[in-house]
């Protein structure tokens, strides 16, 4: 990782001897793995789950395959900060990104990494409307030289016992998200709690709260968050998709010849390519092993829209006071705006299975 080594790595053989669970298959034959903590190393968990894949912008080729991945909002320990100080970090940027000791308050990191658009319009933005200096000049400041470095897809919703369709169901509910959905959540009458995700799984265990949100589902999978309650209340209104970020010492990266920042710059792109390619065919095979132990359960229209209301007013609230946010989430909005004529005359050709498009379904 570098000199400032910001993750605590662990044997594989103690990652097998912890009891784990795996799924899909690696087809570059080499095993990378993403771990969610065994038992007592990081978190107070009931159970080690690991993935055994690659972290996204990360690979561990040595002996300490387990590189702990923590939840950025609460988990302010060795594994959930994604940074190495004095040299070269990576890591997931979703929630509160970041360590709240480099960045502090900066509601700007959040919305970078809570992107509003699909993954593949995030691509587009990064590649070819500026996103990426965009980036790079908010990282800057803390001098951090920034890539994109994978896009973990769109994020599921509440793993809960309690069904929802409807805004008022939410009221009283005590659910775990962080950020700015947590304050939107509050808003509509639900009780939030901001846990660490290694908290997360007991929580919900024990009955300390009744619903949760944390990840895309090849992430979610390994929480084992099926093993303890009975719906998915979808869509993930909260997060469209969720971007990573490969990140630098700016120092470091300037003190680079001119051809290593050149193969760095390739590698990073050809790293954001595959690994969203890959965590997207994890969450298809995700999404179809939660299918055979959970219900989803699907917020009507009109509770769709209500939270995209209520969306708009808190975050009007947040770029009054914040001249960076109002900035990018303008880009992003008239990026959406730029993007309606295309998306309606391409719309009705959704790649549903042929029979199921036969007998008329036809969007998405």
């Amino acid at each position: 990782v570098g000199p400032g080594k910001a993750f605590e790595c662990f044997p594989s053989s103690d990652i097998a001897e912890s009891g784990f669970r795996t799924f899909g298959d690696d087809a570059k034959g080499r095993e990378r793995t993403l771990a969610r903590g065994v038992r007592g190393r990081f978190h107070r968990s009931s159970e080690a789950r690991v993935v055994t894949h690659d972290v996204i912008g990360w690979q561990a080729e040595h002996d300490g395959l387990g590189i702990l991945l923590g939840d950025d909002q609460g988990g302010r320990g060795k594994g959930g900060c994604g940074i190495s100080r004095d040299g070269v970090g990576g890591g997931r940027q979703g929630r509160d990104v970041l360590c709240a000791e480099l960045l502090g308050d900066d509601e700007t990191v959040r919305i970078v990494a809570q992107d509003q658009r699909a993954f593949e319009e995030v691509l587009i933005a990064h590649a070819e409307r500026g996103g990426l200096e965009q980036l790079q000049e908010l990282y800057g400041r803390y001098n951090l030289m920034a890539f994109p470095g994978g896009n973990g897809g769109q994020e599921m919703g509440f793993f809960s016992n309690k069904k929802a369709t409807k805004m008022e169901d939410f009221k009283g509910m005590r659910v775990r998200t962080p950020g700015w959905y947590m304050d939107i959540m509050n808003s509509i009458g639900a009780s939030v709690s901001p846990l660490p995700g290694g908290e997360v799984y007991l929580a919900l265990e024990r009955g300390v709260i009744d619903a949760a949100e944390f990840s895309a589902p090849a992430i979610n999978y390994p929480m084992g968050f099926d093993d303890i309650t009975k719906y998915v209340i979808e869509p993930g209104v909260h997060q469209p998709s969720v971007q990573c970020t490969i990140f630098f010492n700016k120092d470091a990266w300037n003190s680079l010849p001119a051809d290593l920042q050149w193969i760095v710059k390739i590698a990073a792109k050809e790293t954001q390519l595959w690994s969203t390619a890959w965590i997207e065919n994890l969450n298809v095979q995700a999404i179809n092993k939660f299918k055979e132990k959970i219900e989803f359960v699907r917020m009507d229209d009109k509770t769709l829209s209500a939270f995209a209301k209520k969306t708009k007013e808190y975050l009007e609230t947040v770029k009054a006071k914040n001249p960076d946010v109002k900035k990018t989430l303008d880009s992003q909005e008239q990026f959406k705006k730029d993007f309606v004529t295309w998306r309606e005359v391409r719309g009705g050709v959704a790649p549903w299975p042929i029979d199921d498009y036969i007998a008329g379904k036809h969007t998405q």
